[in-house]
């Protein structure tokens, strides 16, 4: 296993590390597989480039998008538990 730095999307970290602490596992370990999944179900289809780099739009599962464009965001189970408690459920 490499360690590397990553820019992620809030959201994104926000939804992998809900996921993680769901799994008991770690935010590292969730995106790896999420990503080795996307790559070996072709989830990631290359549409446009940007200097030389392919970009990856997200096709739809189930009528569902698999990733949100980003500036979208993600409810994770963590939000919904704070919204809940909120509201008194």
């Amino acid at each position: 296993m490499m360690r590397t730095t990553l820019d992620l999307d809030d959201d994104i970290l926000a939804a992998a590390k809900s996921l993680a602490k769901a799994a008991n596992t770690t935010a590292g370990r969730i995106i790896s597989d999420t990503m080795r999944r996307a790559i070996q179900n072709g989830l990631a289809q290359p549409q446009s480039s940007m200097a030389g780099l392919h970009v990856a739009e997200p096709q739809a599962v189930y009528g569902f998008a698999a990733l949100t464009p980003s500036g979208q965001h993600i409810v994770t189970p963590d939000m919904v538990r704070a919204l809940r408690d909120e509201l008194g459920e």
